[in-house]
């Protein structure tokens, strides 16, 4: 072989040697990268599902919460009501009926639902008719236990 011929088959092989470690490199950066993506999008998977999975836990807590207020001023709007409805005289449930409007405008409108804000109305409008004279406070307890009925429906189906 001579000398031309020994450049030529050394320049080939040097180029085909650089060929091999560009064309390998490229397969092992390409391999890298999708490696990589498919590491990321297991990754954003697994955080989703954590996310979802907190989320889930914060409405439960926020609703376990909610239905034990609920259940609280549920019971003080009851005791208030039935206050009013077995006082001895009129005088006598005039605090209860301060309570029961302060409840009625304000805790209670935030927790209570559709039967129990129906409710609470007749209620309300039973007492109205107490205080203008058109009927007996006594007569109320039957009123009261309605509501309380609807207080029992509301916690039972939430």
């Amino acid at each position: 072989m001579t000398e031309k011929a020994t450049n030529r088959l050394d320049v080939l092989v040097k180029a085909i040697g650089f060929l091999s470690v560009v064309i390998g490199g490229g397969i092992g950066l390409f391999q890298y990268v999708d490696l990589r993506n498919r590491e990321i999008d297991q990754f954003q998977d697994l955080k989703q599902r954590e996310l979802a999975q907190f989320a889930d836990l914060k409405e439960r807590e926020f609703y376990s919460e909610l239905w034990k207020e609920r259940l609280r001023l549920y019971l003080e709007t009851l005791d208030v009501a039935a206050r009013i409805s077995t006082a001895e005289t009129l005088e006598e449930s005039k605090r209860a009926r301060i309570e029961f409007r302060t409840l009625f405008d304000g805790s209670m409108s935030v927790v209570q639902d559709p039967l129990v804000d129906k409710a609470i109305h007749e209620f309300a409008e039973k007492v109205d008719e107490v205080e203008a004279g058109r009927m007996d406070h006594q007569e109320l307890g039957m009123h009261s236990y309605q509501l309380g009925r609807e207080c029992y429906r509301s916690l039972e189906n939430s």
